[in-house]
């Protein structure tokens, strides 16, 4: 399997204000230097509050199940979106 996009899932404020992102740019720097590939920066605010409350409401999942599931569920939540993005992109 190819890979053909790098996705990065960041932390804006949600003042609007730019955070300090200096990781995430040095990321993409040193991603580059090793293959030279288009990066999308995904904002991530919102995919933990999305995850528990669909584990709440419709999977009924107990708190100490969540805490176990949301990481990586919120991590398929950001992925899902980006790859919806990129499927509505004008070719």
């Amino acid at each position: 399997m190819a890979i053909s996009l790098a996705t990065k899932a960041v932390s804006p404020r949600f003042s609007g204000k730019r955070a300090r992102c200096q990781s995430n740019r040095a990321f993409a720097r040193n991603l580059i230097r090793l293959r030279d590939l288009p990066i999308a920066f995904w904002d991530e605010r919102m995919s933990s509050m999305a995850v528990n409350r669909m584990l709440i409401g419709e999977a009924d999942v107990t708190r100490a199940r969540r805490a176990e599931l949301v990481d990586k569920a919120a991590a398929a939540w950001i992925l899902q979106g980006a790859l919806d993005r990129l499927r509505n992109l004008p070719t």
